[in-house]
Formats: C-alpha cells, structure tokens, sequence
C-alpha cells in the first residue's frame, strides 16, 4: 500500500483521496490512536502535577506572555514587548483568557490544542505525499517524542507556532482540488508573529503552486501571489504598528546570535554575557562587527553541530539513524515529489536556527521533518527482499517507539520533580499583604504573578549588601528565595535557611522541601552575618541548605557553595564541595575547573593541571579554562603543553598580558603564524 501511496506521488497529476480502506487501515488506526493518547495524556498533565510554569521556557509565560496578554485586554499594544517572538501567543491568551481567566491555564489549553492539531495535519499532509505507512509512523513517533510531548502542555508559544507552520504547509501542499494559497500566507503570517523564525517558509509557500501538481483553471502565478496577499494581509498592520511605536519586530534577535558566538560558544554563561558582553552589542550591525572571524567560526560550526546535537537530543540517535536511513532512501530513489517542498522547508528552517544556541526546544519545529524521513524509512519503499522488510519493520518501528517513550516518560518526570510548585504557597501570605505593599525581589516572577504582586528582577549580586543596595534602590519590600536564586547567585546560599540569623530579613512564609522563604525586608537589611565566620555554625548552615534542595540538586548545591568559597578564599571548602559536586556528576566542566582552583592554592599544581585538562576535555571551546591551564603549563615549564592548551583560543582571547605571553611563546617556538594571530587579536582590543 505504501508502494501505492508512492507511485501516486510521483506522477504528474493530483493525488487522488484516499480509499475508505485506506482510511481504516491498522496504519491510520494507529496513528488516530496515537493522537487521541496524546490528548488524554497531555489533559492528565495540565490537570495534574503541571501546577504551575517551570523557572526555565515558561519563565516567558510569567514574565512576559502573561503580563501581555493583561494589556491586549486592556486595549493596550506594547510593541516594544516584541523584540524576540510576536504578539499572536499573547493575542490568543487574551481571547481565550475571556472565557478562561486562569491565564496559565489558558496557555496549556492553547499548547494541548496545537500538539494534537500538529499530529494530525502532519498525518494528512504525508498520507497524500508518501503513504498512510510512512505517515502513521511519523506521527506516532513525534507523538512519543519528549520534546514535542515537553511542549505539548507547556504555556510556551512553541506548540502554537509548531501546528500554525504544519497549517501553512498542509494548506499550501496537502488540499486537494482548488488549493488555498490565501489561507496559507495568513496561516503563515500568523506562525512568524508566534515565532519569528518561521519567516524562512515565506518562500516554501511562493513555490509551493510549482511544487505540487496543476489543478485545471488555476494559475500557479495567481496562487503565489495569493499566498503572498495574504501573509501581507495578516503581518502588516503588525508591522506597521511596531514601526509607529518606534520598534522593528524581532529587533532583538541579534542577541541569541551574539551570545551563541560571543559567550555560549567559549564556555561563557548566559549571565556573562549579560554582565560582559550585553551591554556593548546595540544591534545586529554591532554583533557582525565586534569579531567577524569568531562569528563566521562558530556559525560554520553550527552548520554540523546542530545536526549532531538534534540527533543526540532531539530525536535520540536510535531514530535519528532510521531518518538518515530513510534520507538516503529518498535520494537513491529520486523521489523529488515527496521530499522536494517538505525539504525545502526544512532546509530553511535549519539555517535559521544555525545562528542561535543550539537547543533540542529551538529544533522542536524540525522534529517533523526529521521524523518524516524516519517514517519513511519504515515503510520501506521499494526495498529488496520484500517478506523480510515487511517483517522487520514492524519490528524496527515498535523498538524505536518504546525507546522514544521511555525517553519521553523519564524526561517528564524530571521536568515534574523541578517544577516550582513551592511558589504557590509562597505566593499566598504575599498576596494578603496591602497592595502598595506588594513588591518582591526575585530571580524569576513566578510569585509575583501568582500573588499579584509587582516584581523586582533579582540583579547579578555578589554579596549581602549588593543586594540589599538593589532592594533600596527598587523598594522592593519583599525577597523571595529559593534553589533557583541561590543556583545563580551563590553569595545568598545561607538565605534558603529560613533559621539562619541574617538582619534585616524577617521570614514571613517558607517550604521545606524543596525549599523557598518569603522574607520581609527591614531595617538594617545588608550586613554579612558574623556567625559566617564560624566554621561550626556555618558547616551546620551548609548542611541545612543542602537538605533543602531538589534531591536532583544536590550536586548543583555543591557546586555553589564550591563557588562561594572560592569568592571568599576558602580554599578547602572549594577542594570539598567541588569534589562533592563531580561524585554526583562528573561532567560538570565548572566544577573541575573550581578544583583545579583549589588544588592549585593548596600547592597541588600537578593536580591542578590534571582538573583543567578534564575540564577542557568536557568543554573545549571554554576559552577562561584554556587561558588558565595555558598559565599553569608555563608555570610547570611545560612550553609545549601550553602552546597546545592557547593554540585553539588565541583569536578568541581578549587579555593584553595573555595574548603578549601567547605572542612570545609562539613566537620562541617558530609558530609564526600563531604568533601574528596572537599580535592581531592583541590590536583588536580597545586601547
């Protein structure tokens, strides 16, 4: 039957509908039940333990998509609102919020909505183009999938923008008859203002009439056009409000390329380059400008390591091998008609995400066109020994789909053990404070949100009294504190213990496990405890800040407090809790590095070296680790070492005095061309 479906495909004419057989096959039954699973699944999910957004994509929902969707109500447009994805998830929130005004849940309802309408336009777009087999089994495996599952009941525009760019698709090749290009730009339009990188299939949609067989009295110049009317139908009044308002959309995506080459592609954190890099990079013309050779670097890296990354991660290499199977069963069977526009369109959609970190979230929308190939290598077009493949296909398949659900199962479960469900109880006692009173700072705005409070950005600090200076200056009344605010400020580790004395601070609401506290901010707030200094009482501190944590945690608890020591010289406290840290996980390529710190103030060197090199063999292109075991090579006088550990990172240095020793070294070594790379990179710098 799937050779049937194929040889369809491949001729000139309409594909004919599918027979009623066809219809009610174990194939499409198989798929239906897929998708109907998924929607129990996913309703099970929202109603259940998906209580409240996670501190990572859905930290979006509280601090940006929610608060949009407010001021649509209100009649208020914001277009500054929009530099990095469009207003269609927050205009839908809105709509659906009359009727649901649980905006959270508004959101999931619109996820849950998007994932199934993804399953099956996916389904029906590919049982016309490469048979009811290949597209059962592309949709069952999407269906079990974890990212797509992740995302399927997350109050993140992800889902949305993944079922408006299948609509596009289905609209502009799927229909049969008369098809509908019109309805194809505003489907199109509407996906790029849910996620702006959707623009890339204004294209697909142009050449789609040239791409799909000619319908009687149509002209395919007439239907590009149409579909061009109405993507301009859709975006411009979009457009043109921004521009009004003094705003481009999407005007701030050149940060996710800045930081990807800038800080993400040498071992930099996102906080680095908000703190380094941020604050001197004001456009896209700055981003290209600052070090057009690093950028074309880490870009042309990109251009493979996306494709490994989305294999280990995205799909898992067990179905990403059964998609590269099924690619080169379509380029040695030369099946232009199935692959061509869907290919097309996922081409372009992988060069646009080439310039942003890579991520299994941002790759969500390749998934189906990844997954496709894998299904089409199931259904085993035209393959020798015909009663063995029909045979192990099957076999192949059900494997593949076990492996993908157990994936999916294991990776939920982790997603439910970190949700911040602590906030809603948090949240509570702050919501019954008088209103003017109602400020708090945080890290993330969860409990802003949920108290109706107004929220305070947790700045980048590195001491009590930072804080407490950022406090004053906001009046913020209130600080909230739990694992996520001392992960990422750990000069606050001791305030998760809500008995540990620190003035100023009174605690008014506070979880065990894991743990959270509402403080109240009062007089005196900003002097370092004294009792700090106390070994005993501050090891008894430690070791109820570390009962506190997700028990999944445990060795980033470590890890912070490793970092806290090593800001105040406590260097074997740094050696204890970096060690801490690598037994629970040993690819931690930071806390080598803070052991290497530690060995290398105790006098260890040899031992110090030893951590870096681990270090570098888990990041190699953390440019800081580089530069420092460089450092310690010369210092042990191994010349030759260090000019192996600096080779890889001297365009990407930016120390005077480092890049000067790297020039020198290279240069007594007879590495001229290291060395002019080493005296160029030094002229680069600001004077």
């Amino acid at each position: 039957m799937a050779r049937k479906a194929l040889k369809h495909s491949a001729t000139p004419a309409t594909a004919p509908p599918p027979e009623p057989r066809e219809l009610r096959s174990p194939a499409a039954l198989l798929a239906w039940g897929a998708i109907a699973a998924v929607g129990i699944a996913l309703l099970a999910i929202a109603l259940g333990p998906h209580r409240v957004g996670d501190y990572y994509t859905e930290t979006d929902f509280y601090g940006g998509y929610g608060p949009g969707a407010r001021l649509l109500q209100r009649g208020v447009f914001d277009a500054s609102r929009y530099g990095v994805s469009g207003p269609a998830f927050d205009a839908a929130l809105a709509l659906l919020g009359a009727v649901v005004p649980n905006l959270f849940v508004a959101g999931e309802a619109i996820a849950i909505a998007s994932a199934l309408a993804t399953l099956a336009l996916w389904f029906t777009l590919l049982r016309g183009r490469a048979g009811v087999t290949a597209a059962a089994w592309t949709t069952v495996l999407l269906a079990a999938n974890a990212t797509f599952l992740r995302y399927g009941y997350s109050a993140t525009t992800d889902a949305m923008a993944l079922a408006l760019q299948a609509g596009a698709l289905h609209l502009a090749l799927a229909r049969r008859g008369r098809p509908r290009p019109l309805l194809a730009g505003v489907c199109l339009a509407l996906a790029v203002m849910t996620r702006y990188t959707a623009a890339v299939l204004l294209p697909v949609l142009l050449l789609a009439p040239a791409l799909v067989p000619p319908t009687a009295g149509r002209s395919r110049l007439r239907d590009a056009l149409l579909a061009l009317a109405g993507f301009a139908l859709a975006a411009l009044p979009f457009v043109a409000l921004s521009l009004r308002q003094g705003h481009v959309p999407g005007e701030l995506l050149f940060h996710n390329v800045a930081y990807d080459a800038f800080a993400s592609g040498r071992g930099r954190t996102l906080a680095d380059y908000q703190a380094f890099a941020q604050p001197g990079i004001h456009s896209l013309g700055e981003t290209l400008a600052r070090d057009p050779l690093a950028l074309a670097r880490r870009e042309l890296g990109n251009l493979y390591e996306h494709a490994l990354g989305d294999a280990r991660d995205l799909l898992g290499w067990p179905v990403a091998t059964a998609a590269a199977l099924g690619l080169a069963l379509l380029v040695a069977r030369r099946r232009a008609r199935i692959a061509g526009p869907l290919a097309l369109g996922g081409v372009a959609l992988y060069i646009a995400l080439v310039p942003a970190p890579a991520s299994a979230r941002y790759s969500l929308v390749l998934a189906p066109f990844y997954l496709a190939l894998a299904g089409l290598a199931l259904a085993c077009p035209r393959l020798p020994l015909a009663k063995l493949r029909t045979r192990l296909a099957p076999l192949a398949g059900a494997a593949l789909l076990a492996l993908s659900l157990v994936t999916s199962v294991r990776a939920q479960r982790e997603t439910f053990a970190l949700l911040p469900v602590e906030t809603l109880d948090v949240a509570r006692p702050l919501h019954r404070v008088a209103p003017a009173e109602r400020r708090v700072m945080a890290l993330k705005p969860h409990v802003a949100w949920l108290a109706d409070a107004a929220f305070v950005p947790m700045p980048q600090v590195t001491s009590l009294a930072s804080l407490a200076m950022a406090c004053r200056r906001a009046d913020a009344r209130y600080l909230y504190v739990s694992w996520i605010e001392t992960n990422n400020r750990p000069a606050l580790w001791f305030l998760l213990d809500p008995t540990a004395p620190v003035r100023g601070l009174l605690a008014v609401a506070s979880t065990a496990h894991p743990g959270a506290v509402l403080y109240r901010i009062g007089p005196g707030f900003g002097e370092t405890p004294a009792w700090l200094a106390s070994d005993t009482l501050r090891a008894a501190c430690v070791a109820r800040f570390i009962a506190r944590m997700p028990a999944s945690l445990t060795g980033r608890a470590h890890l912070t407090l490793a970092v806290w020591a090593r800001g105040q010289d406590r260097f074997a406290e740094v050696r204890e809790h970096a060690q801490a840290a690598l037994a629970a996980d040993p690819n931690q390529a930071y806390a080598w590095r803070l052991l290497g710190d530690g060995q290398l103030a105790g006098g260890d060197r040899a031992g110090a070296i030893a951590s870096f090199e681990r270090a570098i063999a888990i990041a190699p292109h953390d440019v800081d680790a580089r530069v420092a075991l460089g450092w310690m090579q010369l210092g042990a006088g191994n010349d030759g070492a260090a000019a192996e550990a600096w080779r890889p990172v001297v365009d990407e240095t930016t120390d005077r005095a480092t890049l000067q020793r790297m020039a020198a070294l290279f240069g007594a070594r007879g590495e001229e061309a290291s060395a002019a790379r080493a005296q160029a990179a030094e002229a680069r710098l600001p004077r």
